[in-house]
């Protein structure tokens, strides 16, 4: 892929604006054949949901078949990863709200974030923090703030 021209902080498939990504980040998320095509740049994970690439530079990209996880935030399946640090699944919290009506996952987390029990720039496909995620689809299942 030849990205002359194009803004390198939007994604090249869907043009979703791009979250930087550190090489260790990477690394642990790459597939290992993979690990020998990076390149010394700058690269970005996608958060675009329904877009294949995960991760892209200028020059090059690598999609949801080139990561050694599934990357959460861009399925909808209740088996998908939200949070890789307490190995948490979109189903486990859509099955709270359903017991409960509402989800404590966040306030969990957030508790061990403080803690500092987590490793999300490494864990994490997106290299940051879930909690904005887990923040999102807690307010999507019930319709307030957690």
């Amino acid at each position: 892929m030849e990205g002359k021209g194009r803004d390198p902080a939007l994604c090249p498939s869907c043009g979703a604006r791009g979250i930087p990504v550190t090489e260790r980040t990477l690394r642990h998320a790459l597939k290992k054949p993979l690990l020998r095509e990076l390149r010394e740049e700058a690269y970005r994970f996608c958060p675009g949901r329904g877009c294949n690439v995960v991760y892209f530079s200028q020059k090059e990209f690598f999609g949801r078949e080139d990561v050694r996880v599934r990357v959460g935030t861009k399925e909808a399946h209740p088996s998908a990863t939200i949070c890789y640090c307490f190995d948490v699944a979109r189903g486990d919290i859509e099955d709270e709200v359903k017991r409960k009506g509402r989800s404590t996952f966040s306030s969990r987390i957030r508790e061990e974030v403080e803690k500092g029990n987590c490793a999300c720039e490494v864990r994490n496909p997106s290299g940051r923090c879930c909690l904005r995620d887990i923040m999102e689809l807690e307010k999507g299942l019930t319709g307030t703030d957690g």
